[in-house]
């Protein structure tokens, strides 16, 4: 049966529910000075009857008011001269508590300095994707955060626009969130992508919770186990189980639908999630990279951009070939280093600096060398700068070079 509407905020005796209010904000504590009750407040008789003062006691009855010394309840009382009903409720009340450890907060979705890899990003005027990787730009060297045209660009976004982290979903103070600009993007059959120069922001290129750093690539294949990290599903795992595809999108206005390619990933059902979701909203941007011999590996393999709709019930990811993005955005997995050799005197058998990664180091040369000859593959993980100005050492007596990065200047002679 419905419960008839109670109107006007009335109570019996046309008392007001304010007046009941003010008349307990009045009396209440004097109310539970009796032994025997618990609460009083606001409610209806017998539960569907009229507006009433409701008193909780611990115990009804003759002998229960006998031993906890204490009066009974009028039937009615009056409240600004008018008389009010009330109502008894045999109850108790505890305080209601669990020991529980405190809240931890999601890394993933706060703002982080030095950035990383798979936490929450976004154009200031989007929501928030994820951090892909921590890439360099061919032509300059700058450090970049790799992630999807519609987190970083969108269908509002220009060139040189700002990128904040976290997202602006998963904080709306974007004035102090500034982590980049829009460098380059691109839309389209090689992919959705795209770049933003870091900025006012230090960078780890070690993917968070999975603590590698991608250096190499790789172009998938059927059954290719691979993992990510993203700033909603955090670490999930799944099986290449489609390459070649072409699927189409909907970016919304003006973008519209787009054919992107790329390779499909599915669960892998030896390490499912709780929920079953490999991705949801968020993830995008994600890199996937090759999963072997139970941990993540240095091989990018690709850049997630989409996933199911909620209707399908087939839970499944889209990825954009590492190589496509690499070729449509220019640029390098690892930093480079120029270095200018010189002699006074003597130059050497090649023109211009010699641009060589910076994992490679060798001896410094004597001045009868003409290039270096040894070099030493080095296996540490610590990124090392790009360089921003390269100069000729004056003071050198006889020759040297000097590399300055990123206002650190370092410089030798012989």
């Amino acid at each position: 049966m419905a419960r008839k509407a109670i109107r006007s905020g009335k109570a019996s005796g046309d008392v007001t529910e304010d007046e009941l209010r003010q008349h307990i904000r009045a009396k209440g504590a004097d109310y539970l000075k009796d032994p025997n009750i618990t609460s009083v407040g606001i409610g209806l008789k017998n539960g569907e009857g009229p507006i009433c003062l409701q008193f909780t006691v611990e115990a009804k009855g003759e002998s229960a008011l006998e031993a906890l010394v204490t009066n009974r309840i009028p039937e009615m009382i009056e409240v600004n001269g008018k008389p009010v009903p009330t109502d008894v409720i045999e109850r108790s009340y505890r305080p209601s508590y669990k020991i529980v450890v405190p809240e931890q907060l999601d890394l993933r979705r706060q703002r982080v300095d030095p950035l990383r890899p798979g936490i929450s990003v976004a154009h200031i005027a989007e929501t928030a994707g994820t951090v892909g990787l921590v890439v360099f730009d061919r032509a300059t060297g700058a450090p970049c955060i790799l992630s999807n045209w519609h987190v970083l660009n969108g269908n509002t976004g220009k060139i040189g626009d700002t990128i904040v982290q976290p997202g602006p979903y998963d904080d709306n103070n974007t004035a102090l969130n500034e982590a980049g600009t829009l460098l380059r993007s691109h839309l389209g059959a090689a992919g959705d992508c795209a770049l933003a120069r870091i900025r006012s922001r230090g960078y780890d290129r070690s993917v968070y919770g999975l603590d590698v750093v991608p250096k190499r690539m790789a172009r998938v294949a059927l059954g290719d186990r691979v993992i990510k990290s993203g700033r909603t599903t955090a670490n999930t795992r799944g099986i290449v189980r489609r390459v070649d595809v072409m699927a189409k999108i909907d970016y919304g206005v003006p973008a519209g639908q787009q054919a992107i390619g790329g390779f499909e990933i599915g669960p892998d059902k030896s390490d499912l999630p709780p929920d079953g979701e490999i991705t949801k909203g968020g993830d995008s941007g994600s890199a996937w990279l090759i999963f072997d011999k139970g941990k993540a590996t240095d091989i990018f393999a690709g850049l997630h951009f989409a996933g199911e709709t909620d209707a399908a019930s087939d839970e499944h990811a889209l990825a954009c070939y590492a190589a496509s993005v690499q070729k449509k955005l220019d640029f390098v997995l690892e930093p480079e280093i120029a270095i200018t050799w010189f002699m006074r005197g003597w130059r050497p058998p090649f023109r211009g600096p010699a641009t060589i990664p910076t994992s490679w180091v060798w001896p410094f040369p004597s001045p009868a060398c003409q290039r270096p000859s040894s070099a030493t593959l080095l296996t540490s993980a610590a990124p090392r700068p790009s360089p921003t100005h390269i100069s000729r050492c004056a003071s050198a007596p006889s020759g040297g070079w000097r590399v300055t990065s990123r206002g650190i200047s370092t410089a030798r002679a012989w």
